[in-house]
């Protein structure tokens, strides 16, 4: 009868992680170089010790009981936690956790994802990455701080003196509207002007950029609308009813480009995007993979490899199919 933690025997706990994992005992077994029959071993003795069955056994198939679901996601949040302990603390680069990249919402998204899949390139080695979304940068700071995200994405440079930051790269916002619209104004500002403008109802940030711009320039819309949803400003923009902002490069990728005619008022409107972490994670193979990103020039080289994660998955070749 388990009364207290000390009664369980974590290293079948992590034994079953990795059955669970696999849903294979021999291929388990092969990562933790042990026997198959030792993996079932500890198995059944950690079964016996819960009092539930983890696994259902059928003729070549094991799969996750109810019960073995919930520990497994258990067990996985809890290794995870355990490699984040042992890359604290270790002189060497360990890694084997997944990381969680908080990324600050906005209108622009292009820059932003393609900085987090050249940072997987770097870490798939050590494990996977997830992304969090977060509208409001205070929030992300917090989960930041408190380590419920390893690094972030912010449209603002961090001013906490607890926090580093580099800085990823920019992104121009232009105005768009429709061809015929655009055709129809000699002077571009009377788009602005009397057109009513479309823009997000959350992202600040980005409102705040272009109201700085147009006060700058003088130039006051008669209406302002807000929406949740881009494709349905980007949708009105087509039909011209109103003239909206988007990022440059999120033109370029979704074919909006052409349903919409973009133009600025002189230079565009530039926002800057940082990549930033807490001062006191900078030892771990996360950050340090995460800086090396910020100051290399160019991609990094796994970006053309795509078997790369394969051979960190450590797929065994008879499971693949030879070229």
């Amino acid at each position: 009868m388990i009364r207290t933690l000390k009664d369980i025997n974590w290293n079948q706990v992590y034994c079953f992680y990795k059955v669970a994992r696999k849903l294979s005992m021999k291929e388990a077994g092969k990562i933790l170089h042990i026997s198959t029959p030792t993996v079932s071993e500890q198995i059944k003795k950690l079964e016996n010790i819960l009092g539930v069955k983890l696994f259902k056994r059928q003729p070549r198939k094991l799969s996750l009981t109810r019960e073995g679901e919930s520990l497994f996601h258990c067990a996985k949040e809890m290794f995870d936690v355990g490699g984040r302990f042992l890359d604290t603390i270790s002189p060497n680069s360990i890694g084997g956790y997944a990381v969680r990249v908080g990324i600050q919402e906005s209108i622009s998204s292009s820059l932003a994802i393609n900085f987090v899949s050249q940072y997987w390139d770097l870490y798939a080695p050590y494990g996977t990455v997830n992304t969090v979304r977060e509208i409001y940068g205070e929030r992300l700071t917090e989960k930041i701080l408190t380590n419920e995200c390893d690094w972030g994405i912010t449209l603002e440079k961090p001013k906490s003196l607890k926090l580093n930051y580099g800085e990823i790269g920019s992104i121009n916002i232009v105005f768009c509207c429709s061809p015929r619209i655009f055709r129809k104004f000699k002077n571009k500002e009377g788009i602005v002007r009397t057109i009513p403008l479309a823009r997000s109802s959350w992202d600040k940030r980005t409102n705040q950029a272009v109201d700085d711009y147009l006060r700058e320039l003088n130039i006051f819309p008669d209406e302002i609308i807000e929406t949740d949803h881009r494709d349905f400003s980007v949708g009105l923009a087509h039909r011209g009813r109103c003239v909206t902002v988007l990022d440059e490069n999120d033109l370029k990728q979704s074919g909006w480009r052409d349903r919409v005619k973009c133009f600025s008022l002189g230079k565009p409107i530039e926002i800057k995007l940082y990549a930033y972490w807490a001062k006191a994670t900078e030892r771990m193979i996360s950050i340090s993979r995460l800086r090396e990103l910020l100051n290399m020039d160019g991609k990094p080289r796994e970006m053309e490899d795509p078997e790369l994660q394969i051979r960190v998955s450590d797929v065994p070749p008879e499971k693949l199919v030879k070229d």
